[in-house]
């Protein structure tokens, strides 16, 4: 079975930490905003689920805590769901372990507890070092703020620091963009993710925008302001190797190349998804509803379903072309047993007529044209 071909390899993990200070103006990622009184109850439902696994003894090579804003989590929480992946699993030597935070919710005792609890990584969601932008998306920070954090988690001994920005935020110009780069980068970030500003359905931008009343770049803005900090990013030695994502060499996130490189892994808490041994599942979104199910041991999985073969083709192609690196020929016929040009030959022959893919050394990636126009080129292959 294809599915054997890749299972057997490190895990990554997973945590989902569903709290936030404040639902900023874009997300409709699953949180809830003032959830102090369930941290304790939630932290023991997360390790009871991490208790029960019938993956133990498994070796992990990355966790990453993601949210909401793992960082307000007590630290004494974050190290004791950190201890039971201790006991369960096999922590690699070089187990890379990343916590999301927020620079409202760093403080200097806190960047020492993510130390001594085993965390090595933190990704810093400052998204604009502008105090306007920063305020138009409903931000708890100052841009400030975000500059004294940065320097904090330096100083308490994090190298592998990664700032998540933004670009086409309501009032951004190209100007504002590249000084957030160009801070980021002398704060010493060593890898920076930027996202174009997406309007998705059900948040406070998406009503605004339905009313008229969010002003954002046009089209010709955006592709001024992508072109321009790409540039500048390569010109400061960032390596880009995902369509979002930049680093400089050897500080890649090594967690999320498992999800672009069809590697398996597991999720624990509400909301967070899993893929290993050709299924993917996905627990139920309530934090509420998640909390009593693990209390009642009761099913605490929302979503699940077992990948038929065209299925997992389809989603190794349009996973493995989001990396700069793209889809490697002789990789994808070892898992498959299946020749990807034959597979995919009729959307193939589509994007390299519009050129959006090009093919050299044996494998196939999206082509400068493709980087801009991803979900477009991702689409002709589902």
């Amino acid at each position: 079975m294809w599915a054997k071909q890749i299972m057997n390899q490190p895990l990554g993990i997973y945590v989902h930490i569903p709290f936030c200070v404040k639902k900023c103006g874009y997300c409709d990622f699953p949180s809830i905003e003032n959830g102090a009184e369930y941290f304790a109850r939630y932290t023991a439902a997360v390790c009871a689920e991490i208790a029960a696994t019938k993956y133990a003894g498994r070796v992990v090579d990355t966790l990453f805590f993601g949210g909401g804003t793992p960082s307000l989590l007590p630290a004494d929480c974050l190290a004791a769901i950190m201890n039971k992946i201790n006991q369960q699993f096999c922590l690699s030597v070089n187990c890379e372990i990343s916590l999301e935070a927020n620079p409202g919710t760093i403080t200097e005792a806190k960047v020492a507890a993510w130390r001594r609890a085993g965390f090595n990584r933190v990704s810093v969601g400052v998204q604009s070092f502008d105090d306007d932008l920063l305020r138009g998306c409903g931000r708890i920070h100052s841009g400030a703020e975000a500059r004294v954090a940065l320097a904090m988690l330096r100083a308490g001994g994090f190298v592998n620091i990664n700032v998540d920005l933004i670009s086409g935020l309501p009032g951004q110009t190209l100007e504002l963009l590249q000084n957030s780069v160009a801070i980021a980068i002398a704060l010493g970030a060593t890898h920076i993710s930027l996202y174009t500003l997406k309007i998705e359905t059900g948040t406070k931008f998406a009503a605004a925008v339905e009313h008229g009343e969010l002003l954002l770049p046009d089209d010709e803005q955006e592709d001024e302001m992508y072109d321009a900090a790409v540039a500048q990013l390569a010109g400061c030695d960032f390596v880009r190797y995902e369509i979002s994502n930049y680093a400089l060499p050897g500080y890649q996130c090594r967690h999320n190349l498992k999800y672009w490189q069809y590697k398996p892994y597991l999720g624990f808490g509400s909301a967070a998804a899993m893929f290993c041994d050709g299924k993917r599942a996905t627990n139920i979104n309530s934090v509420c509803e998640y909390i009593e199910a693990i209390e009642k041991n009761t099913a605490m999985v929302g979503e699940q379903c077992t990948l038929e073969k065209a299925d997992a083709m389809a989603e190794y192609a349009f996973l493995g072309l989001r990396t700069t690196a793209g889809v490697a020929l002789v990789d994808f016929c070892k898992i498959f047993a299946e020749n990807f040009e034959a597979v995919f030959a009729e959307p193939l022959a589509g994007c390299y007529e519009k050129d959006w893919l090009q093919k050299s050394d044996g494998s196939i990636f999206l082509t400068k044209r493709g980087l801009k126009l991803a979900n477009r080129v991702f689409a002709e292959f589902i």
